[in-house]
């Protein structure tokens, strides 16, 4: 097995992981329970759940009227996507 393998393994755990957690929240955003700390969901979105987040913002409607924490998510995003870019580039520059 390559690291490919578990690389997409790895990222199909944290992104199922990240949206059964944001639906959690929801639900207990819904009941008036105990909610998730932002600062948790936020960790879910730089440990690779960024994809799951923004189907999980979009579909649920959790989260999407709160500016504040919008841009912070799409901080993380755009940090992530510019890494990978980057990395991206300098290994190609390195062959």
């Amino acid at each position: 097995m390559t690291i490919w393998f578990y690389l997409a393994l790895y990222l199909g755990m944290v992104n199922f992981l990240t949206y059964v957690v944001w639906a959690m929240d929801k639900k207990y955003a819904v009941h008036g329970a105990r909610r998730v700390s932002e600062r948790r969901l936020l960790g879910l979105c730089l440990l690779g759940g960024w994809p799951s987040a923004l189907i999980g913002t979009y579909r649920l409607r959790h989260k999407s009227s709160k500016p504040s924490f919008l841009v912070k998510m799409y901080a993380l995003i755009a940090l992530q996507i510019g890494s990978l870019g980057w990395l991206t580039w300098y290994a190609i520059a390195a062959v």
